[in-house]
């Protein structure tokens, strides 16, 4: 929360936002999916929107490659919501990482579909063969939704 209101511009001296607290602890930690989701779009409607989609996107990169999962899937479902076109490319970069735990995959390609900004076509080609070619080899259930989130993506 200190990251997100020292990236806000017009930050008001000594004024203390009372349900900015409430709102991220709802979106993070509400073992209510509702409850999260909707805390993320009132936030997104606000102006906190661009700093916290930073301060996750920062978060993110730390838990997804070493931190607890259930942690990085709670801060990719809050992208999918608040997140830029600034934090797309970490979402697509997540889509087709390997040695990552599958949920995060799957977490990622639920959330490219709807995350801000656009993806070239050369993503859309790349991410549909990385997820093809790895489920031609494995028959993993996880490339098949994988595949299939990205292809509906597309169209």
């Amino acid at each position: 929360m200190g990251a997100t209101l020292a990236r806000t511009p017009f930050a008001v001296p000594n004024f203390h936002d009372r349900l900015l607290p409430a709102l991220l602890d709802e979106m993070l930690f509400s073992p209510v999916f509702d409850v999260r989701m909707y805390a993320a779009m009132l936030l997104s409607g606000t102006p906190y929107r661009q700093p916290l989609a930073a301060a996750l996107a920062s978060e993110l990169a730390i838990s997804a490659a070493s931190g607890p999962t259930e942690e990085a899937l709670t801060v990719i479902e809050a992208l999918r919501i608040v997140g830029t076109s600034e934090q797309r490319p970490m979402i697509e970069r997540l889509t087709t990482a390997t040695g990552l735990p599958s949920v995060i995959a799957l977490a990622a390609t639920q959330t490219i579909g709807h995350i801000g900004g656009r993806s070239s076509d050369h993503y859309w080609r790349q991410a549909i063969e990385h997820h093809t070619y790895r489920w031609r080899q494995s028959r993993s259930n996880t490339h098949a939704t994988c595949a299939a989130r990205i292809f509906g993506s597309v169209v």
